[in-house]
């Protein structure tokens, strides 16, 4: 996943925080079939369905964003500190209604 895709770094101490609780932080992107015609309200409930089972850190974009542009997103970048396997987690995504792509990418901190 191409780093400009997301704009907001991950500090030592978040990294360090989700090590400490046996967690792994990831990026996972997801991109919607071009024939959904519900982008915004497939992702809403892809976001509410990630904040029950794990511990969303943030996303891009703001899904409650009120400019009301988000109507045409194609996808989007959740950061998750994820307690089980990364594979698990792509997998449940992808089950979901209208998903096309989903890529899943491991923080690791740069030296």
């Amino acid at each position: 996943m191409e780093k400009e895709s997301w704009s907001r770094s991950v500090t030592p101490e978040e990294l360090e925080a989700a090590k400490r609780t046996g967690r792994t932080l990831l990026y996972l992107r997801v991109t919607l079939l071009p024939e959904c015609t519900q982008k915004l309200e497939r992702f809403q409930l892809i976001d509410m369905k990630l904040s029950a089972y794990e511990q969303v850190l943030d996303r891009m974009p703001n899904l409650s964003d009120p400019a009301g542009h988000l109507e045409s997103i194609e996808s989007v970048t959740w950061l998750i500190a994820v307690a089980g396997e990364a594979q698990h987690l792509r997998r449940w995504v992808e089950l979901m209604l209208d998903v096309d792509q989903v890529e899943v990418t491991e923080v690791a901190m740069e030296r």
